[in-house]
C-alpha cells in the first residue's frame, strides 16, 4: 500500500512531462548563453548546494531529526545526479543522430522515460526512511528535478537572507509547484502554449512581487535578473522547469 501511494504520487509528477520538449530548448538557452544580461550556467558545485539546501529546507517543513535530514540530502542530492547525467548522455547519443527534428521528438519521449525511471527510485529511497505523508510529501516538493527552482534557490542563498531566507524558499517552492499545474492539461485538452506562456509569465510577476516584500531593491534587481528568462519567444516570463545540462 505504501509503495503504491508513493507511486500514484509519482504519477502525478508526469504530468510535467508534456513541457519536456518545449523546456529543453528553453532551458538549454538559458544555461549555455554567457552574454550581457545572462545568467551564467551553474557549476556542479553550486547545484549540490542548491540540492542540499532545498532538501534541507523540505526536511525543516517535515520537522526531521538531524539523521533523518542527512538522508533525505543524500537521496535527493543521487537522484538529481543520477537524473542529469542520464539525461545528457542521452541528449549527446540523440544530437550524434544528425536528423535534429527527429532527435526532438526521440529527446521528448527519452527525457519523459528518464526522469520516470529516477524519480520512481528517489521515491524507493525515500520509502526507506520517512513514514508514507512525508515520503509523499518530499516527493511532491522534490521529485520535479527543477532546474529553476535549483537556480532561484542559488540566488536567494547569496543574499545571505538568514531568517527571512525560510519564507524565500517557501515562495518558490510554491511557484514551482504552481508552474507545474500549468501544464497538467484536461483529458483530451491540447496545451496552448502562448496562453500557456502567458499564465507562467503572470505567475513569474507574482513571486517577484511577494520576494520583494523581501528583498532589498538591489536584491530584488539582480534576482530578476538572474531568473528571467530572455530567449526567443518566452515573453519575459523566465519558466525553464527542466535541467538538460
Amino acid at each position: 500500500m505504501r509503495k503504491r501511494n508513493l507511486a500514484t504520487a509519482g504519477r502525478g509528477l508526469a504530468s510535467l512531462a508534456g513541457i519536456l520538449f518545449l523546456v529543453f530548448l528553453f532551458a538549454t538557452t538559458t544555461a549555455q548563453a554567457q552574454g550581457p544580461g545572462r545568467a551564467a550556467r551553474m557549476t556542479p558545485e553550486q547545484l549540490k548546494a542548491a540540492w542540499a539546501l532545498e532538501a534541507r529546507h523540505v526536511a525543516g517543513k517535515l520537522g526531521l531529526a538531524e539523521e533523518a535530514t542527512g538522508k533525505l540530502v543524500k537521496a535527493y542530492t543521487d537522484a538529481q545526479t543520477a537524473y542529469t547525467e542520464a539525461v545528457n548522455k542521452k541528449r549527446e547519443e540523440l544530437r550524434a543522430g544528425g536528423d535534429r527534428e527527429g532527435a526532438r521528438g526521440a529527446m521528448r519521449t527519452a527525457f519523459e522515460e528518464i526522469r520516470k525511471s529516477e524519480r520512481d527510485k528517489f521515491a524507493t529511497a525515500l520509502a526507506g526512511f520517512l513514514t508514507e505523508e512525508q515520503a509523499k510529501t518530499a516527493l511532491g516538493q522534490l521529485g520535479g528535478f527543477s532546474n529553476s527552482l535549483d537556480r532561484m534557490v542559488h540566488v536567494l542563498a547569496g543574499f545571505k537572507l538568514e531568517d527571512k531566507q525560510v519564507k524565500a524558499f517557501d515562495l518558490v517552492f510554491a511557484y514551482s509547484l504552481e508552474q507545474a499545474k500549468l501544464w497538467t492539461p484536461g483529458t483530451g485538452e491540447q496545451q496552448d502554449f502562448a496562453a500557456l506562456r502567458e499564465k507562467m509569465t503572470a505567475l513569474k510577476t507574482k513571486l517577484d512581487t511577494d520576494l520583494a516584500e523581501i528583498l532589498s531593491n538591489e536584491q530584488l534587481e539582480t534576482w530578476k535578473q538572474a531568473t528571467t528568462f530572455r530567449g526567443r519567444g518566452a515573453g519575459g516570463g523566465g519558466q525553464g522547469a527542466r535541467r538538460e545540462e
